[in-house]
């Protein structure tokens, strides 16, 4: 039952990161600060969820 919660949290983590790399491509300036910022997050919250995922897919 943890397993399945621990699999939701790590796909949600996982598109949450996608939406995050669409939004710092859609808000680059030339100051890139925003980009930059929300790019790390982004790569940060994949690089969670992917471990999440695979935790939460062992039974």
């Amino acid at each position: 039952m943890i397993f399945r919660e621990i699999l939701a949290l790590g796909k949600s983590f996982v598109s949450t990161g996608i939406l995050l790399i669409i939004l710092s491509a859609i808000f680059s300036s030339s100051i890139h600060v925003l980009s930059n910022t929300l790019g790390d997050y982004a790569y940060f919250t994949i690089l969670i969820g992917i471990i999440l995922t695979i935790v939460g897919s062992k039974k």
